[in-house]
């Protein structure tokens, strides 16, 4: 009896130990300096929009753009349906998620049996609505600069009209 009951504790520590964490599929974490930026983010739109996509455009080694947005439908909405793209990523940061476009889903897909939509050019270029919250993060190497805009595509040359602010600082509770 001591054994089988030795044996049946082994094999429960076992399968205990071996199962993984409950990730999200295609979910990626980020780095602590663009967590807490997101969580800033977070804060100010107060969860008020349904989608929340950051964009990054890697322009070299050292610098890089990043959009983070957050609106009643996606920002690339017509492109999306036009070539069928998804995210390939996303992440959740303070229990919302972030949808992570990198201009690969142009290329690849999570779901390749899903043809791409072909609509005519007129329903392409259909106005989507631009309302929404925009923070642009330029990086170049050690400095990053965050600003608001009042509108930015991805992967295009940005508008040079800033708006200034100051982003909130988050602090940890240390109990």
């Amino acid at each position: 009896m001591k054994r089988i009951l030795t044996t049946c504790m082994i094999i429960i520590m076992l399968l205990s130990c071996s199962k993984k964490k409950n990730f999200l599929p295609y979910t990626v974490y980020p780095e602590k300096d663009l967590e807490e930026i997101l969580d800033s983010f977070i804060i100010e739109t107060k969860n008020r929009y349904p989608v929340n996509e950051i964009y990054i455009d890697h322009l070299s080694s050292q610098e890089c753009n990043l959009v983070i947005f957050s609106g009643e439908e996606s920002l690339t909405k017509g492109e999306n349906q036009f070539y069928g793209q998804t995210p390939i990523e996303c992440s959740v940061i303070s229990g919302i998620k972030f949808d992570i476009y990198s201009g690969v889903e142009h290329f690849f897909d999570k779901n390749p049996n899903t043809p791409p939509n072909y609509m005519n050019k007129k329903d392409y270029f259909r106005v989507y609505s631009t309302e929404g919250i925009y923070w642009l993060i330029k990086k170049n190497g050690n400095k990053t600069e965050i600003s608001k805009q009042w509108y930015v595509y991805p992967f295009t040359p940005y508008p040079s009209r800033k708006i200034q602010f100051a982003a909130p600082i988050i602090k940890d509770d240390e109990n």
